[in-house]
């Protein structure tokens, strides 16, 4: 008998002992895990007998229990996933719309909702008064008030620092035109209210009024005793009532005339408050709605045969008065709104 014959006990063919047989496994393709009887859900079937062979006939059939797969479903981590995702870019576009806004609202915004005035230190009284006024009406806005040197302040102006600058000096055609390329914006001038400058004596004081000529020699020392001008026999004090660069200026040039003296005289370059006022003593100050303590203004004479100015008539400026300057606003167009709304309420209250 040849190998290639060989037969079992079964009459099967048996090939040659070199060749291996190869199982039929495409049965298991079809098992299902019955986990019906798992401890952590009751059976509701009737359990298998390890020694009943029918349960090796029930393995490529359908089982009445519930079954379970080895394979992971993805789906729930995918949309997890998108959730997240959706979130992060939710948030980041937030964040970049409020970086954007505030960046427009600081640079671009032709409304910048913080306003500096800068600049010569006179006025401020009326100057805060309308910067309230306008806050009311424009809650969105702010309003910041500084007294600082004018040439500072409109280098500050060009550099975007400081948006309105109050000056007691006019600018030249080529200074604005400077200014103007330096802010890359047109730098506009609206002449401001001007500034009155008021002589003050003592209320016990009999003198009620003074030439520009008398008022000079006072600050100059050639007038140095209140008899010679009608007064009582003392001495007199000059000073200042308040401090303020640009008023010592206007004052300095339009009065005293005399920069030697300035120097000598320690009474006019030291302040002297309200309460240290006495009978004998004369200052200068901005003219404002009420007058310093124990103090009264005088009227100012342009000559001998003139009659005595006030500076104010009613509630307006008297316009005739010697003692006054003008004040110069300058900014660009992105807050003429604001000059512009300044000027009318200054017209509303002289009416």
């Amino acid at each position: 008998m040849s190998k290639e014959n060989k037969k079992d006990k079964n009459n099967s063919t048996i090939s040659g002992e070199n060749d291996t047989e190869v199982p039929d496994t495409s049965f298991i393709t079809n098992i299902k895990i019955d986990v019906s009887a798992s401890p952590d859900r009751p059976s509701k079937t009737k359990p298998l007998k390890e020694k009943d062979p029918s349960f090796i006939t029930n393995l490529g059939e359908k089982s009445p229990g519930r079954t379970t797969t080895l394979a992971i479903d993805p789906r729930p981590y995918k949309k997890r996933e998108r959730v997240y995702t959706t979130i992060i870019v939710t948030l980041s576009i937030v964040v970049l719309i409020q970086s954007g806004w505030l960046i427009w609202l600081n640079f671009y915004n032709p409304k910048h909702w913080q306003v500096n005035i800068a600049g010569a230190d006179v006025g401020h009284e009326q100057l805060e008064t309308l910067a309230e006024a306008f806050m009311r009406k424009h809650l969105d806005r702010s309003i910041i008030i500084t007294a600082k040197n004018e040439r500072a302040a409109l280098a500050e102006l060009a550099q975007g620092q400081v948006q309105i600058v109050q000056t007691s000096f006019p600018l030249s055609a080529d200074e604005k035109k400077q200014l103007t390329i330096l802010a890359d914006r047109q730098i506009k001038e609206i002449i401001a209210p001007k500034i009155a400058v008021g002589i003050y004596v003592s209320k016990n004081n009999p003198i009620n009024e003074l030439t520009l000529t008398q008022l000079q020699a006072i600050y100059n020392g050639e007038i140095d005793n209140w008899k010679s001008l009608g007064g009582e026999d003392a001495p007199i004090i000059t000073c200042k009532l308040e401090n303020s660069r640009s008023l010592d200026s206007f004052f300095e040039k339009q009065v005293i005339k005399n920069s030697s003296w300035l120097t000598k005289n320690k009474n006019y370059e030291g302040f002297i408050s309200n309460n240290t006022f006495s009978s004998t003593t004369i200052g200068y100050a901005e003219v404002k709605d009420t007058n310093p303590n124990n103090t009264k203004l005088l009227k100012i004479k342009l000559n001998d045969n003139s009659e005595g100015i006030s500076p104010q008539i009613g509630n307006k400026l008297n316009e005739q008065y010697p003692l006054i300057y003008n004040t110069y606003w300058y900014t660009t167009d992105l807050n003429m709104d604001i000059l512009e709304f300044f000027l009318e309420e200054i017209k509303s209250k002289q009416k």
